[in-house]
């Protein structure tokens, strides 16, 4: 996984258990990464696909299905993130904007 922001780039690698923190500092001058080792649980690395990304969204899913967690993404989260897709595709297809308005939301 990664985030990228005007300061610097965070890089958190699994299955290596390495977070990988890079600095911005400018066009041709030397770079400052920053590495460091965290620990990875079992768990997400015996998960297998994403090495463990999708397995902790599923165990949430499955705790909220049970009744022993809650609802982490909801049905209104899912149509907005379907939306998003839509107005990104629309907008690409006929540079311009496209607003939330124009698909309902």
């Amino acid at each position: 996984m990664s985030a990228t922001g005007d300061a610097a780039r965070l890089d958190v690698l699994i299955p290596a258990g390495e977070l990988v923190y890079s600095p911005r500092v400018g066009f041709l001058n030397a770079k400052q990464v920053e590495r460091a080792h965290v620990a990875v649980d079992p768990a997400a690395k015996a998960a297998g696909s994403h090495e463990g990304a999708t397995y902790y969204q599923h165990a949430a899913f499955a705790a909220a299905v049970r009744g022993e967690g809650p609802v982490q993404v909801t049905a209104e989260d899912g149509l907005r993130a379907v939306a998003i897709g839509t107005a990104a595709e629309i907008s690409a297809r006929e540079h311009r904007v496209v607003t939330m308005a124009e698909l309902g939301l």
